[in-house]
């Protein structure tokens, strides 16, 4: 194969990962947005926008509890760890630090995302998102038209 080939074959790889990428990023968006419209959510098209989707996601769950300690305002907190990790990525000790909490936090909301509408299935349907990320866009975008399972927890705003 010639060099043109591989640069070729390359730029073709990476450009349908890209498309997959874009697919995936629509299924978890548009699962979070519909999710969100039947919560009434105000503001739920933020579910389009990178970081601040999480705020969706704090919204849809009712609290994200890490071992006792009950994390407050959790809306907030998850796009806010994200964009702390962006702003102190490049610090040694400190960037770590935020990328392990933004990644524990996200974690622990999809969890109680698929607690409140999967029950007893949300430990696996973590594990597998976390295993296979695909996973958990492909969740979320077919939980999308289900009820929550506490329906007197709904999350109105």
């Amino acid at each position: 194969m010639s060099l043109g080939g591989i640069f070729a074959l390359g730029g073709a790889i990476i450009f349908i990962m890209f498309l997959i990428f874009i697919a995936l990023y629509l299924l978890f968006a548009f699962g979070l947005y519909t999710l969100g419209q039947k919560q009434k959510i105000e503001n739920n098209w933020l579910a389009f926008i990178p970081v601040a989707q999480l705020y969706v996601l704090g919204k849809l769950i009712k609290e994200i509890k890490l071992q006792q300690y009950v994390v407050p305002n959790h809306e907030l907190v998850l796009p806010g760890a994200v964009l702390a990790y962006m702003i102190f990525s490049k610090v040694p000790v400190l960037g770590f630090l935020t990328w392990l909490a933004s990644i524990i936090l996200t974690v622990a909301a999809i969890y109680y995302l698929y607690k409140r509408y999967k029950g007893d299935k949300a430990v696996v349907m973590t594990v597998l998102s976390v295993v296979l990320p695909f996973m958990g866009p492909v969740y979320i975008f077919n939980m999308r038209n289900d009820d929550p399972l506490d329906a007197e927890q709904k999350v109105i705003v």
